[in-house]
């Protein structure tokens, strides 16, 4: 069976994987602060626009207004695209309040509304609302690409660990079923861990994954130097 790369748009990584990610692969991209995991995951949307296939970029640690312009600064217009319905910017930030839901979450979602007016949903923080948001909004704009920014952000607002893999699991099941509902979704998650050898917080990422790009901004003498590793690609589900 033929195997359907989807390309990332950064010619050097579609090279190392022959071609792309597999089609309908959840592909964790890791590294360090400043190691450019969200540069890397938003140019495989714009690769993805290039090819007539819309992109959702979703996150869980940064402000709409501040992901914007740092996109600018690549030339990467976010407004246009939205209004041509190519694109969705979709912020999920929990806020603490320490009188909400006191027997379950403290943390309530933060979002944006079409006409990206900031609003509350007074629901505890988990994966089941945050599934039912990025599902309704992936099949708002027909989505091929989803971009979850970040998986590390995500887990410190579940809890435990037990509870983080639990959560995960049917957040990926999510993505697998809307790729059987004929979207043909293919998935970036990115991670954020310190200098080291480990790929994630939790080693329970590492396997519910299909695949692991690891990008790397180390100091070499008196220069910085960005590299880039394939830890994983599952090709065959």
């Amino acid at each position: 069976m033929v195997i359907q790369k989807i390309t990332t748009g950064i010619e050097g990584l579609d090279i190392i994987l022959k071609g792309g990610i597999p089609e309908n692969n959840i592909v964790m991209v890791t590294g360090g602060p400043g190691s450019g995991k969200s540069i890397l995951c938003n140019q495989f949307l714009m690769d993805g626009i290039n090819r007539r296939e819309n992109g959702l970029y979703v996150s869980f640690e940064e402000e709409p207004d501040m992901i914007r312009r740092n996109f600018s600064a690549f030339n990467w217009n976010i407004d246009k695209l939205e209004k041509e319905r190519k694109y969705k910017l979709l912020c999920m930030i929990a806020e603490y309040h320490p009188n909400a839901f006191p027997s379950f979450s403290k943390y309530i979602i933060k979002s944006e509304n079409k006409e990206k007016t900031p609003f509350h949903i007074d629901k505890p923080f988990n994966t089941e609302y945050v599934s039912e948001i990025i599902s309704e909004t992936a099949k708002e704009i027909n989505a091929k690409r989803i971009v979850l920014d970040s998986l590390t952000s995500l887990e410190l607002y579940i809890g435990k660990e037990f509870e983080i893999r639990q959560q995960l699991l049917a957040l990926f099941r999510l993505l697998r079923r809307l790729y059987k509902d004929k979207n043909k979704i293919t998935s970036l998650i990115t991670s954020e861990i310190a200098t080291g050898d480990k790929l994630s917080k939790f080693s329970a990422d590492e396997f519910l994954v299909d695949g692991i790009i690891k990008l790397y901004n180390v100091r070499e003498n008196d220069r910085r130097v960005r590299a880039i590793e394939i830890i994983k690609i599952r090709i065959e589900k």
